[in-house]
């Protein structure tokens, strides 16, 4: 149910034909979550007095209504200068964005206040596969979001041994997933270790090693060693380890999401 409370209005004025009206609206979010309070949104051709003051006007709680949009003007340029206005909300609101409109469709705009610290967003989810050449493997994978007013954050993230799904809040923007590798401790002397864990050398050279039994670290740092052969453990103070590779974190995207 649409829950704009006033009717828009346009102000600009065109010569010529339209031979194409590009139907858009906006989403109003506040923290990553829609409020009840009324939001004024202004769309404006640029930032000079005269562009701003040409400019089309919307109010809406969450969703403005449709508008039908010239595509041969909005099209030749890539940025429009948008401003959400919200006098009334506590801390105020009062936050311009260049937001690319490109194609017809609904443009999330996202105020970040501080305020709650919600995550927000529409929940979703998108599966996530993680192979280290060509083996099933276990990784953490993080999911990142463009949003459409051009800002970063993360929408979700989890740990995938070979396939599973990972739980999103989406704001309608472009999902980026990148698989991340366990980065190990660094060498601490005597420091008690158990099986699967990483101890990462203080001068990294690539190689990670894996306790494979249980103990405590030398004392001081050993000579460290690559992966030869079958790469048998070795001892590491009273515990043992193996020689494992670091992986570099691995990034897709856009990747598509399933919204819940």
């Amino acid at each position: 149910m649409s829950r704009f409370i006033l009717q828009w209005r346009l102000v600009w004025n065109f010569n010529g034909l339209a031979k194409n009206l590009m139907p858009i609206r906006f989403r109003v979010l506040v923290d990553g979550v829609p409020t009840e309070s009324s939001k004024l949104i202004r769309i404006a051709r640029g930032v000079s007095v005269t562009e701003r003051a040409t400019a089309t006007l919307l109010s809406a709680k969450e969703f403005t209504p449709y508008i039908r949009l010239y595509d041969r003007v909005w099209l030749e340029r890539s940025n429009w200068l948008v401003i959400v206005e919200d006098l009334l909300a506590e801390p105020p609101i009062y936050k311009g964005t260049l937001l690319s409109i490109t194609e017809a469709g609904t443009y999330t705009i996202n105020i970040w206040t501080g305020a709650g610290g919600s995550a927000g967003g529409d929940p979703a989810t998108v599966a996530g596969f993680v192979r280290v050449d060509g083996v099933p493997a276990e990784r953490d994978v993080v999911a990142l979001e463009r949003t459409d007013n051009g800002d970063w954050r993360v929408a979700g993230f989890s740990r995938i041994a070979d396939s599973g799904d990972i739980e999103l809040r989406t704001l309608g923007g472009r999902i980026y997933s990148v698989a991340v590798d366990d980065y190990g401790i660094e060498f601490l002397s005597g420091l008690p270790v158990t099986v699967g864990q990483r101890i990462r050398p203080t001068q990294f050279r690539g190689w990670l090693y894996e306790v494979t039994e249980g103990g405590t670290l030398p004392l001081s740092e050993p000579q460290w060693w690559a992966i030869e052969g079958e790469n048998p453990s070795r001892p590491l103070g009273t515990a043992r380890a193996v020689a494992v590779r670091y992986y570099r974190p691995l990034a897709h995207g856009p990747v598509p999401v399933e919204i819940i």
